[in-house]
């Protein structure tokens, strides 16, 4: 026997279990909660986002398109709730905002205060002392200085 026959296979085993039982539920006229239809919904939704994730994630050219596809849903199904409700001047679609400074936390003072620093390289931890090219003036100057009192004597 090369294949097995359909009446053998659970339905559960099957590539559209999801599909089949997500779309039972909704089309059973049952009177079940509000609330619970909702969440079934929402766990439906889910369901399908993470499936999509898996799929698409991998690939940019789909990542991009599928991108692309929810942006323009989004905003269709958005309009037709605010259609629906009849709030259309409260429901209006806002576009990106400007971005704002948010103004956080002060920064905190460094309890040791500014280091010092080089008047020659302007770094940190570079001192005068430390400076090649000071050094080696001011070793000038004092051998200037060295030869200078030495021919007076």
């Amino acid at each position: 026997m090369h294949t097995i026959l359909s009446s053998l296979i659970c339905k559960r085993w099957a590539k559209s279990a999801k599909v089949d039982c997500l779309s039972t539920i909704y089309t059973n006229d049952v009177d079940v909660d509000k609330q619970k239809t909702m969440m079934l919904r929402q766990g439906t939704l889910s369901s399908f986002c993470n499936r999509l994730v898996k799929v698409v994630g991998s690939d940019e050219n789909k990542f991009l398109e599928t991108c692309g596809d929810i942006n323009r849903i989004i905003p269709k199904f958005e309009k037709q709730s605010c259609v629906n409700r009849k709030e259309r001047k409260q429901c209006s679609i806002i576009g990106d905002p400007i971005l704002v400074k948010i103004k956080g936390a002060p920064r905190n003072k460094n309890k040791y205060g500014k280091r010092k620093r080089c008047e020659n390289y302007r770094k940190s931890g570079h001192t005068i002392r430390k400076s090649s090219k000071l050094i080696s003036q001011d070793m000038l100057k004092l051998i200037a200085k060295e030869l200078s009192s030495s021919d007076d004597v």
